[in-house]
């Protein structure tokens, strides 16, 4: 499923669509998480900062 989320998310932010970041944060709120289930502190901490990128991509892209 994230391989999917990731893989649609990129296909529209090469098209330049605004949903991008939609699918992106909805990776990261699973892939983090996931990472956390399994003691991948550091790649979580990772997922979480660029969720944080995301959502500001998402706020610029909407101004």
């Amino acid at each position: 499923m994230t391989t999917c989320l990731s893989l649609i998310a990129q296909w529209l932010l090469n098209t330049r669509r605004i949903e991008t970041w939609y699918f992106w944060i909805a990776a990261d709120c699973i892939f983090i998480p996931l990472y956390l289930s399994q003691g991948l502190i550091l790649t979580a901490a990772v997922h979480l900062l660029f969720l944080g990128l995301c959502v500001a991509g998402l706020r610029a892209w909407t101004r």
